[in-house]
């Protein structure tokens, strides 16, 4: 019978060198194996997430969170051209066309589809040059009735050569397949507002502006509102202090917006609130210095106000930029009347007729044809 095997008190033998490379190899493949799954779930979540976080952008881009959204995927995957799609979409919607069509090239770039490079080109294009993007949106609209992109694109384009039941015809089958598109609403309500429907234009508006606060077109829904309210004036006075309301609202949510500095201040003469107008368009002026409507609007206020001398400072400061305007020689000739001083608003009065009368000879001379070329 053998006895137990001898144990060295040195410890087992070594293995031999073959043995102990393969030991080594199998620990860091095991370690490699463990890295690569890790990562692999890693990309995986990180695709989902990022497809979650695209879904959510497209359903959130007419809000001021999805613009939010959009600005950290932009910043955070700025080789996507998915994410760069949707931020050249945001800008337009911002009215940042120049910044658009940069970022639309980036996309482009980055191999977002041709087709559809293409389509957001022609619409970008059509905020500057209709006329060139015109036959393309058509073309497009031609394919695809109801692509509500192009007809929207094709309707502005209407809109701004005054071509207005052309441009309502484009706008209405948008609403009607969905009543609840704000930014078609807020066209429509434009349009209508140009065409001197303002009843069926701030029911357009109202629509639009009850869609919700965090809408990027709320405050241009609630401008078109103002200015319907404005139009409807009705004997009570009701709807031009609704207007008011309207407008000071704007000019507190947008205080750098010059229109809404300006059409609150307009509105606030009509209101007879002289001081807030004269303070609004000193606000409007820091906005748009030398602007010659803001600095005869308050040279009137100040005429209101019997403070001439003021006035007429104001006036002479303008006439030094626009010696020729008539709208400022009429109103010299009107402070002059005021101050006691009748040969300075003779001169003023002469001076502003002989100018109508140039710009009107001037007017004749355009709309006379051309005496056509006798045939040789």
């Amino acid at each position: 019978m053998r006895g137990d095997p001898y144990v060295s008190p040195l410890g087992p033998p070594p293995l031999a060198p073959h043995k102990h490379a393969m030991k080594k190899f199998l620990i860091v493949l095991g370690l490699l194996i463990v890295v690569a799954g890790a990562a692999g779930a890693l990309y995986v979540q990180r695709t989902r997430s990022l497809a979650n976080d695209i879904a959510q952008a497209r359903e959130l881009l007419e809000t001021r969170q999805g613009k939010e959204l959009i600005a950290r995927l932009a910043a955070r995957y700025p080789g996507n051209a998915e994410v760069q799609f949707l931020r050249c979409r945001q800008l337009a919607l911002d009215a940042d066309i120049v910044e658009a069509q940069l970022v639309l090239g980036q996309a482009a770039a980055l191999g977002y589809p041709n087709d559809q490079v293409r389509r957001e080109r022609w619409i970008l294009t059509a905020f500057s040059n209709f006329r060139q993007a015109e036959s393309y949106l058509q073309e497009m609209l031609a394919s695809n009735k109801e692509d509500r992109d192009v007809a929207m694109s094709l309707a502005r384009g209407y809109m701004q050569g005054n071509k207005l039941r052309t441009a309502e015809s484009l706008v209405g089958p948008i609403i009607q397949r969905n009543p609840a598109d704000g930014e078609a609403l807020c066209l429509r309500a434009r349009i209508r507002l140009l065409d001197s429907n303002s009843v069926r234009a701030a029911d357009d508006a109202r629509k639009a502006l009850a869609l919700g606060e965090d809408k990027f077109y709320h405050f241009a829904a609630r401008m078109l509102l103002a200015e319907c309210m404005e139009k409807l004036t009705d004997r009570d006075g009701n709807n031009l202090r609704r207007a008011y309301e309207l407008y000071k609202l704007c000019k507190a949510e947008r205080p750098s917006n010059s229109q809404a500095v300006y059409q609150f201040a307009q509105c606030a003469i009509y209101m007879e609130r002289l001081e807030e107008a004269l303070a609004a368009f000193n606000e409007f002026l820091e906005l748009r210095p030398g602007n010659v409507d803001a600095l005869l609007q308050i040279s009137n206020i100040r005429i209101s106000k019997k403070e001439y001398e003021e006035a007429l400072k104001i006036l002479k400061a303008v006439e030094l930029q626009y010696p020729d305007d008539p709208q400022v020689l009429a109103q010299l000739a009107k402070i002059y009347t005021l101050l006691d001083r009748p040969d300075k608003a003779k001169e003023y009065e002469k001076r502003h007729k002989e100018w109508i009368k140039h710009l009107e000879e001037k007017s004749k001379d355009k709309q006379t044809p051309a005496p056509e070329t006798p045939p040789k």
